[in-house]
């Protein structure tokens, strides 16, 4: 699936969000800015107007906001069963987010596992300066291997504290900025990932199947002989 960014990309410069629904354009979903938006004051945030649509949503983290997914980005995936894909276009390059299972959070569980993430789990960002954006042409003295590796230890820290909490499906992607491809035409790799996984899951189980049939039989036939032989002494 082929996503236009572009839109995406030129709306970082706004001091607010803008969340997009997608509409199918020459095998290339282009951006509709279907949302509404609050103040900068109140974080900038925006909403759907015209709710999920097709399940694939996407919206702008600019230079006011954090270069990476919130706690709500994240639950919010997890959450709503008709968000197949949420993709966050930040200062820093594109988030991906997509969740793959059948858990249903509580208002306990949202509260728990937002306290966790704001608290420990986002901290290596945070740390580097990433709480307001990162502006691509001035680092602010973040190298980028410092910046890859903290973004790493967090998508593994969020799916580690998920898991622990027996909620297991999530998957995070990030493409740094300067990997994004320059006509900003993005390629969602969340869709094509489960159905290879889930088909080498299939091959390998029909693997193992075949392999314990050949080992049954040959215990059987072994066994056959065993009792051929037990029973000409016994004559």
């Amino acid at each position: 699936m082929l996503i236009n960014l572009t839109p995406a990309f030129e709306a970082l410069r706004l001091t607010h969000e803008i969340c997009y629904n997608t509409e199918l354009n020459n095998n290339i979903y282009e951006l509709k800015d279907y949302s509404t938006h609050r103040s900068s004051a109140s974080r900038g945030n925006c909403t759907f107007t015209k709710g999920f649509m097709n399940g694939y949503v996407i919206h702008t983290h600019p230079f006011t906001s954090k270069a990476y997914p919130s706690s709500e980005d994240i639950i919010s995936v997890v959450s709503h069963n008709n968000v197949e894909v949420s993709i966050i276009v930040s200062t820093i390059g594109v988030w991906e987010l997509s969740y793959h299972g059948s858990y249903d959070l509580s208002s306990g569980d949202i509260k728990y596992l937002q306290k966790k993430i704001n608290n420990s789990i986002s901290l290596p960002l945070y740390d580097l300066g990433l709480n307001r954006g990162l502006d691509r042409s001035k680092p602010d003295g973040i190298e980028s291997d410092e910046l890859l590796k903290n973004i790493t230890k967090y998508k593994k820290n969020i799916q580690k504290i998920f898991k622990k909490h027996k909620v297991k499906g999530l998957k995070i992607r990030f493409t740094y900025i300067h990997d994004v491809p320059e006509d900003k035409i993005y390629t969602v790799h969340s869709s094509s990932i489960n159905s290879f996984s889930s088909s080498s899951r299939k091959t390998t189980t029909t693997k193992k199947k075949h392999r314990r049939t050949r080992r049954y039989k040959k215990n059987k036939k072994v066994k056959k002989v065993k009792r051929k032989r037990t029973k000409r002494r016994a004559r």
